[in-house]
């Protein structure tokens, strides 16, 4: 295939409601604040990506990064590979973790777009993968056993889903425990039960509710620190049954090496 330019790259930003609003243990997500990124190639190949920031403080902040960056694109080969390690060079010093990673990940997704749209191949072809069928989970999106288990034994119906993840994280230890028992009635012995606390705990409650949890089958305890503590991951993972699920909110394949090293 031969090589082409990036000749534009437009940035806009949606800001939509969510009903019902998402809820974890820390915050309530009333909105879907989103960055959108288009990149035109000199040949008219098009690739689009988009990012959620979470809060709609980061909204204008995160698009007018993309944009400042996307500037200096313009005329480069589409070489998404070679792009990723110069801008991350570039942004060595100031760091590029927080808003400055969103935004060069968003540039990323959508120059992998463009390529792999114009070479008429899906992404993961471009990649040199196979497709293959994998196992999913329902992520539900409610608060609470009542709607839990209600949206629980929909995903099981409709989607055959044969595991359901949802957030935990209520004041009292009783109330999750009650939420999971909940579900566990909706949809039986055999689908195996995920839940997710959003970095709200620490070692000693992370502790104390994992192994209430895994007394009651649940299959993996996700996030339950803060994303920093690698330490406090690697100490829980050695101290419960229940698999320790991390990775969401590492800052690319650095904080990954980083958890690795820490036994995380």
């Amino acid at each position: 295939m031969t090589q082409t330019t990036i000749s534009a790259i437009s940035i806009r930003c949606v800001d939509a409601p969510i009903d019902p609003p998402l809820r974890n243990s820390l915050n309530v997500i009333p909105r879907a604040p989103l960055v959108i990124a288009e990149i035109t190639t000199k040949d008219g190949a098009t690739g689009t990506a988009y990012v959620f920031p979470y809060t709609r403080a980061a909204l204008g902040p995160t698009a007018s990064l993309v944009r400042s960056i996307g500037e200096g694109l313009i005329g480069r080969e589409l070489a998404p590979t070679t792009l990723w390690r110069e801008l991350h060079n570039g942004f060595r010093i100031l760091g590029s973790e927080g808003l400055v990673q969103i935004a060069l990940s968003l540039l990323d997704m959508a120059l992998w777009d463009a390529l792999s749209r114009r070479a008429g191949l899906p992404l993961y072809a471009m990649l040199g993968a196979e497709a293959r069928p994998m196992p999913i989970y329902a992520s539900l999106r409610g608060w609470g056993p009542a709607m839990l288990a209600e949206e629980a034994g929909q995903a099981v119906a409709r989607l055959g889903a044969r595991a359901v993840k949802f957030k935990l994280g209520h004041a009292r230890l009783e109330d999750d425990l009650a939420t999971v028992s909940a579900v566990r009635g909706v949809v039986g012995d055999d689908v195996a039960i995920f839940v997710d606390y959003n970095q709200a705990l620490n070692l000693p409650e992370a502790e104390r509710r994992g192994r209430a949890l895994q007394a009651l089958d649940v299959r993996w305890l996700e996030e339950p620190l803060p994303v920093q503590d690698d330490a406090g991951m690697a100490a829980l993972a050695a101290r419960l049954d229940l698999p320790i699920q991390g990775g969401e909110n590492w800052w690319g394949p650095a904080g990954m090496q980083r958890a690795l090293a820490a036994g995380a």
